[in-house]
């Protein structure tokens, strides 16, 4: 992403130039094909989308991606089928005008999803896009030089070192997968597989050498119609989650073992398919999918920065800025329990047929040693009775806390979270669903340092050489240090040091010389 070596970046920091986050608005209209029959009511949308794709065009960023979308209905006699589909989409971000070493990021986030009957041959889809273009650059600029410039200058630097957080980007693209789930008595043998709706979830990631190893798991939630014997029996439904685990490693030059690791996945292809077991029932269902998952690494560079000069040969001033940069500070995951929930739809359906949510993370603060993550969880059901269905999805605030651990009390902040377990149930004309939510997150800490920009010397101002004295004894006041002394009398610390036999912080009366005296005066300076 930048460039930079193992021994530092001298006069540079990763400043965020850009960032802004612009809502796209994704629709799609979906006739069914002829092979699946009329919707009376739509039980459930799920949809997904993967990072988008982006380039740079003049002062703009273009971005394109696609919206898959799965529709879960029920016909009028109570038959349940699925209608999978998907649109693409395409917007830009005006980011202006910008050079050097930069990155331009554009995270990608399902804000909302709204599906309607149009009537019972089409759907119309819509689905809100969060995406989040931020642009960093590499800020490097050495101190200029004005007024006098040349090897007799005798220009003296200040300087220290500072940790400034770089990034570098990653992926593992178009993954593929292949699991057999097999349903074990006493679940029913499946007469059709109607839905398979994957959620993916990264749960390790950790960094190597120019390699980011990962584990996860994709949780898939499977709607079956149960095999019969009886073709004129009303028709059952059956709903299973399995976790499928997943484990990969994705090539990130510059990555060490010492990286802060973030990252995301998404579904990019699904197939399934029921089969038969050995004893010739079918019993085993065959899901087919790929993924890609996107990392972003961090680690912390030393850099070098000049903090103050002068020259022993001119007067001269210093001019100052103030750059703003960030350190990496921790990384961590923890998960906690969280239970929602709400008014029954209707007081006859309350047996939980399928129930699945997500969730997202939307600000974190610190307080009284606790790091406190707000999000929200948005629920997803199918209820049923007297075979009949009907969905239900409501959303909910949730409030999570955990050790601040080493996240300063200035922090910026990257968390993405998962639902990785959910039960539904009814008491007292309420859904509830009583959930484990994971929680990944990476903590920045924002520092602000100041360096000179220019040192700007006077031509006609050298030096003066105190009335003629070759030596000054000095009193120095409280906190001041040998590099105030020598810069405030034309010297170095180093011939300060080698005067006066001391190496550190001053201490007593202090001997200046002044090179260019020719008689042996002493000035005493109080």
């Amino acid at each position: 992403m930048f460039s930079y070596t193992d021994d530092g970046a001298k006069n540079c920091v990763v400043i965020k130039t850009f960032e802004d986050t612009v809502i796209k608005e994704v629709s799609a209209e979906y006739n069914l094909p002829d092979y699946l029959p009329d919707v009376s009511r739509i039980l459930r949308a799920d949809a997904g989308v993967c990072r988008a794709g982006k380039y740079i065009n003049g002062s703009s960023l273009e971005y394109d991606g696609s919206v898959t979308f799965s529709v879960i209905y029920s016909t009028a006699d109570g038959i349940i089928k699925a209608a999978d589909f998907s649109s693409d989409y395409s917007g830009s971000v005006t980011i202006g005008d910008f050079s050097g070493d930069c990155s331009v990021d554009a995270d990608t986030e399902l804000d909302s999803v709204t599906v309607r009957l149009q009537n019972p041959r089409k759907l119309t889809a819509k689905a809100k896009i969060a995406v989040t273009v931020t642009i960093n650059c590499l800020n490097c600029a050495s101190p200029a030089v004005t007024g006098v410039a040349g090897g007799g200058d005798g220009i003296m630097c200040r300087t220290e070192n500072i940790d400034c957080c770089f990034g570098i980007e990653a992926q593992d693209a178009d993954v593929s997968v292949s699991e057999d789930i097999s349903l074990a008595a006493p679940l029913p043998a499946a007469e059709e597989v109607v839905s398979v709706y994957l959620e993916p979830y990264l749960s390790e990631m950790k960094a190597g050498d120019g390699v980011i190893n990962y584990k996860g798991n994709v949780i898939a939630n499977i709607i079956y119609s149960a095999a019969n014997d009886d073709p004129a029996a009303p028709k059952t439904y059956v709903s299973i989650v399995r976790k499928i685990f997943i484990s990969g490693e994705a090539i990130a030059d510059g990555v060490t073992e010492g990286c802060l690791v973030a990252g995301n996945i998404c579904i990019t292809n699904t197939e399934f398919r029921k089969a038969a077991d050995e004893t010739g029932e079918d019993r085993t269902i065959e899901i087919d999918f790929s993924y890609s998952a996107y990392f972003d690494a961090y680690k912390n560079v030393r850099s070098e920065i000049t903090t103050d000069m002068y020259s022993t040969e001119y007067e001269g001033e210093s001019e100052m800025k103030t750059i703003p940069y960030r350190s990496c500070a921790c990384a961590k995951s923890f998960n906690f329990s969280s239970a929602a929930c709400a008014e029954l739809p209707d007081g006859e359906l309350t047996n939980v047929m399928a129930i699945r949510a997500d969730a997202t993370v939307t600000g974190a603060e610190k307080s009284g040693g606790k790091l406190i993550f707000t999000g929200n969880v948005n629920v997803y059901a199918i209820l049923s009775g007297g075979g009949v269905y009907m969905g239900k999805t409501f959303s909910s605030p949730f409030r999570a806390e955990t050790d601040a651990g080493m996240t300063p009390d200035d922090f910026d902040f990257y968390a993405n979270a998962a639902v990785i377990d959910i039960k539904g149930r009814t008491s007292d004309g309420k859904l509830c669903a009583d959930m484990e939510i994971m929680i990944n997150y990476i903590t920045f800490a924002n520092k602000k340092s100041e360096v000179v920009s220019v040192l700007s010397l006077c031509r006609d101002k050298p030096r003066k050489t105190d009335d003629g004295a070759k030596i000054t004894l000095y009193y120095p006041s409280k906190d001041e240090t040998l590099w105030d002394i020598a810069k405030k009398y034309g010297t170095t610390e180093a011939e300060l040091s080698q005067i006066n036999g001391i190496s550190e912080s001053p201490e007593g009366v202090l001997m200046i010389p002044s090179r260019k005296a020719k008689t042996p005066i002493y000035t005493k300076i109080i």
